[in-house]
């Protein structure tokens, strides 16, 4: 979309997608610093500025890469002087969200907006809070979980795979394995069974032949 929209302000740029590995997810404005600097500091003055976007699966993890034929920089310099614009937003956005700790999310997980992931917090002492001591706890995320608008998931949490989190919902504890959760503080509602393979809204059926063929388009086995 940002992309999308300074083009519109640069015709002369040009943004390419090499998306070799999407089943991932990244903290919302993580990637978008990185493009903004290659724009508006690369590539903008360029008779034909060209950005392209990495994404692959590598043997350390997912690696994003953004590359532009801008004026560049000294990549030895800026891991020195922290004066790149879009790595240090982007440095800075995941350091405060992680503190120390770890988020670790699985694979096909949804993100609903305005969902919270903070893995530090505070002592309830308020000497310790006086001295802005703070802790940070690992949050795990398992696979194929849905994370609802508007959920908050504190330090030291583990949600388990196929499990739904409610919207609004605030995630104290563990979750486990494919069940519904939702409340202030969240807790397991029941299963996820047989019945919710009928319905998918309300009253509304699923449509498990078109659903198998839409799979088999997207090259994708039924039972993953």
């Amino acid at each position: 979309m940002y992309a999308d929209i300074e083009k519109v302000r640069f015709p002369n740029i040009t943004v390419n997608y090499d998306i070799k590995y999407d089943d991932f997810s990244l903290p919302a404005l993580t990637v978008q610093p990185l493009v903004e600097n290659a724009i508006r500091h690369g590539v903008r003055h360029r008779e034909h500025g060209i950005i392209t976007v990495h994404a692959d699966k590598t043997d350390i993890g997912i690696v994003i890469t953004v590359n532009d034929n801008g004026v560049g920089f000294n990549v030895e310099n800026t891991q020195k002087t922290g004066t790149h614009i879009g790595l240090t937003n982007v440095k800075e956005r995941i350091e405060k969200m992680c503190n120390d700790a770890h988020i670790y999310v699985g694979n096909r997980v949804l993100f609903g907006p305005n969902v919270v992931v903070t893995t530090s917090s505070h002592s309830l002492e308020p000497e310790l809070r006086k001295a802005a001591i703070a802790f940070a706890k690992d949050i795990h995320i398992g696979d194929n979980t849905w994370i609802g608008a508007g959920a908050v998931i504190l330090p030291g949490v583990t949600i388990g795979k196929n499990t739904v989190i409610g919207a609004s919902s605030v995630v104290t504890r563990d979750i486990p394995d494919g069940v519904l959760a939702v409340g202030i503080p969240c807790r397991v509602v029941r299963e996820i069974d047989d019945r919710d393979k009928e319905f998918f809204f309300r009253s509304e059926r699923i449509d498990w032949e078109n659903f198998s063929q839409l799979c088999e388009e997207r090259n994708e086995s039924f039972n993953t």
